[in-house]
């Protein structure tokens, strides 16, 4: 598309349409430019360092970001340019890798992130070249740019580079932004730099929000009306699909469940969620349910770090406990699990989930998983990272969002007793999930357009 206009989502524009500029944004970029070479000229020394110490993988994640390794000159040229944050953006990006891929099989791909758990994961889980992405200097992002000469770069979520985006409209290679979001809790710090980023939203040639709620936001914050797009969330295509019934009683007889014990699914909890938890329970007059036999709780904490922490927690409570490791049993009324990556198979085993990060101020983690396990939901009041995910799952009823934790012990306390409500709400909770699929076919569509 290069250098000519395409009409896409009912907007016409180039790569460069839409450019504004105003001299206080030209000012706060000028800054930012030179912060960006300070922080590169930083990079180069800690690289020599590295290598003088034989720090030898320090050195090699820093000439990474400086675009000075010898893959940079092996990068696909006139490829698409793909960027995600970390893990979960690489996990949200990936369907629309998929869906480009079969839309252009000619043309290749390669993806950028900015951590190395997210490099880990994209090399694990992606069949294209990976590598962290550039420092945001113009110096360095000119030698990716010369080496790989991408016909198209997109962006998941939120990673707005001011001078990464000024070179592209320069080159005149068209820039996206997809399932486009501005968090409500930095609301405030993207508003103080509104001049800035008004100026670099400027530069993108496409954006298509994540809500309308965030459609809204990048309007406020000077994005140009015209270049935003149908809204959509890519994170609802990586949704994993549902466990079919066979590997169900499997991984039930592997965990010792086929007694009849069914599960409440703690996933991703951080310190003071289970304690807090245990104790509505109590309060409420549920855990005989736990105790007796009946139901435990599947205790999976967000970062395997603060497994001892959590164990001590259930511990002091006085609920007896087992982990995962010591074996595969559930005699206990709480499983705490202690293997990473079990836990959107283990929602396939839940009757109901219990959303971590939550009942402590994290802001949530996805929903998403549970959901498309047919597993219903229930949130505590810190909900603010996964809000847009999860207000259409209570739409249908597949989620409960409570304000606190006795108020989560309550539905939970209900559901236990109301087995047809927790299947109606499993399945509504599916249902949603498979409603939102599809998004990165449509976006594939809308982004070849913007391919010469």
């Amino acid at each position: 598309m290069h250098g000519t206009s395409k009409r896409i989502g009912g907007n016409t524009h180039g790569p460069t349409a839409g450019r504004r500029s105003t001299p206080t944004g030209e000012f706060w970029f000028a800054l930012y430019r030179g912060l960006g070479q300070l922080a590169s000229a930083g990079a180069h020394s800690l690289r020599w360092v590295a290598s003088r110490r034989a720090q030898r993988e320090r050195a090699a994640d820093l000439a990474e970001r400086l675009a000075l390794d010898a893959a940079t000159l092996e990068l696909p040229q006139g490829g698409i340019w793909l960027h995600a944050a970390s893990v979960g953006e690489v996990r949200a990006i990936a369907s629309l890798s998929d869906a480009l891929g079969e839309r252009f099989p000619k043309r290749a791909r390669f993806l950028t992130v900015q951590t190395r758990t997210g490099r880990t994961t994209a090399c694990r889980e992606f069949d294209l070249p990976v590598r962290l992405a550039p420092l945001d200097d113009r110096a360095v992002v000119r030698r990716l740019l010369d080496a790989a000469r991408p016909s198209l770069y997109v962006v998941v979520e939120t990673e707005i580079w001011p001078c990464l985006l000024d070179d592209l409209a320069r080159r005149g290679i068209p820039a996206a932004l997809v399932s486009a979001r501005l968090s409500p809790e930095k609301w405030p710090r993207y508003r103080r730099a509104a001049a800035l980023y008004s100026r670099t939203l400027s530069r993108l040639t496409w954006l298509s929000p994540a809500s309308e709620a965030d459609r809204d936001r990048f309007l406020d914050l000077g994005c140009p009306a015209e270049i935003i797009g149908p809204t959509g969330n890519l994170k609802w295509d990586g949704a994993p699909p549902t466990i079919d019934r066979e590997k169900r009683d499997r991984l039930f007889e592997e965990l010792g469940a086929a007694s009849g014990r069914r599960w409440v699914v703690c996933g991703s909890v951080h310190p003071g969620e289970v304690k807090a938890l245990i104790a509505a329970l109590e309060n409420a007059g549920g855990a005989g349910s736990f105790l007796d036999g009946s139901w435990g709780l599947l205790v999976a904490p967000r970062h395997p770090h603060r497994f001892d922490e959590i164990a001590a927690e259930v511990e002091a409570a006085g609920w007896p406990q087992r982990r995962l490791s010591e074996g595969l049993r559930a005699d206990r009324p709480v499983l705490l699990v202690d293997r990473l990556g079990l836990l959107p198979s283990l929602y396939a085993l839940g009757h109901i989930a219990v959303l971590g990060g939550t009942l402590v101020p994290i802001g949530g983690h996805t929903p998403l998983e549970a959901a498309a396990a047919a597993c219903p939901l229930v949130s505590g009041p810190h909900r603010a990272h996964v809000d847009d995910l999860l207000a259409p799952l209570a739409a249908a009823g597949g989620a409960v969002l409570a304000d606190d934790a006795p108020s989560m012990a309550s539905t939970i306390k209900t559901w236990i007793g109301q087995e047809e409500s927790r299947r109606l709400a499993g399945d509504a909770a599916l249902a949603t999930v498979n409603e939102r699929r599809g998004h990165a076919a449509r976006l594939a569509v809308a982004l070849g357009d913007l391919i010469a």
